[in-house]
């Protein structure tokens, strides 16, 4: 099963917006999301060279910064292998 993290903070608008997104792909593709905080994970933040919130990664590879639509965080998960577009469903 492929992980995500999802990099987020309470005070963004957008972040609020692409959580509960994050969570019902995570739950139809079958992959493993993992929720960070940015405050409390910012020796990970610098590592990646993160510049913003949300971001979306995986396997240390920066998928997206910024909120996107449910078709448009499908197609990048696609692109990165996560999920497959024929089914939605993830790697199994």
């Amino acid at each position: 099963m492929k992980k995500v993290e999802l990099f987020w903070n309470d005070n963004c608008g957008p972040c609020r917006a692409l959580k509960p997104l994050m969570r019902e792909l995570a739950a139809e593709a079958g992959f493993e999301l993992v929720e960070k905080k940015v405050p409390e994970h910012m020796p990970e933040v610098r590592a990646l060279g993160l510049r913003g919130v949300p971001s979306v990664v995986s396997e240390g590879q920066v998928l997206w910064t910024g909120s996107l639509g449910k078709a448009s965080a499908l197609e990048r998960l696609a692109e990165a292998g996560i999920v497959f577009p024929e089914s939605g469903k993830g790697e199994i």
